[in-house]
């Protein structure tokens, strides 16, 4: 179950990168959010090397939507080694 919320959210995820120029999310994390059912939603948190602990996102507004109690979410990350 786990492994296939995680494909989900990255499947969404990479889609969401695939409509715009990818090189924009070059070292940027993400963050999805999914009920398994409706719509997910998939915010950037920016770069990671630009987070600091105990920084917060209010995504309140966004998450209306969503149960708290059963919703899952995971955070994935990009980064260009190699320069291109």
């Amino acid at each position: 179950m786990k492994k296939q919320i995680r494909a989900v959210l990255l499947a969404a995820a990479l889609a969401a990168a695939g409509s715009t120029q990818a090189a924009t999310y070059s070292g940027d994390l993400l963050v999805g959010f999914t009920s398994q059912s409706g719509n997910d939603f998939i915010y950037d948190l920016g770069q990671a090397s630009s987070l600091f602990s105990g920084e917060t996102f209010n995504l309140g507004s966004a998450l209306a939507g969503f149960n708290l109690s059963m919703v899952h979410w995971g955070v994935i990350g990009d980064k260009n080694l190699l320069g291109t």
